[in-house]
């Protein structure tokens, strides 16, 4: 069952992304030419670690930090090492893009929305130990959203 705190997670969260993507013209430019580079990698490991684990949850998806009825605790592909490979790779594939178009605004966003996705995470894992018993042992075997991040 979807909670208020849920609907109140993913409206922050649509927020952060709306204000993310209306800041997409405001480009400083006079990005150097190795940062456009790095930033290209993160954005495209970023996409990478948004549409896998999509596509590995399938039918379970949910935008909500509450599981859905019927869902199976993923352990395998990106879910083997990172708790949050979505959340790691819209921070990823945000940082990426916001330091190609040299825009500190976009970045201040993405790490506001990084904060966010600290404490819906927390909540999260909340949930799923209340559904999946071995979720406990999963977490101590892999990142939250990077390595070096339990």
């Amino acid at each position: 069952m979807t909670k208020r705190k849920d609907f109140a997670y993913v409206a922050i969260q649509f927020f952060l992304l709306a204000c993310y993507f209306l800041l997409i013209n405001q480009r400083a430019g006079g990005t150097p030419f190795w940062m456009q580079i790095i930033s290209g990698i993160l954005v495209v490991l970023g996409t990478v670690l948004v549409i896998l684990p999509i596509l590995q949850l399938n039918k379970f998806i949910s935008v909500f930090p509450t599981p859905v009825n019927g869902a199976l605790l993923v352990t395998n592909g990106a879910f083997k090492y990172i708790r949050h490979p979505i959340y790691a790779g819209i921070i990823l594939g945000g940082a990426g893009l916001a330091l190609m178009m040299n825009n500190l605004l976009q970045l201040l966003v993405i790490i506001i929305l990084f904060v966010l996705f600290e404490v819906k995470s927390d909540y999260e894992e909340q949930q799923l130990a209340k559904v999946f018993k071995d979720y406990e042992e999963y977490k101590k075997h892999t990142y939250k959203f990077f390595p070096g991040m339990r």
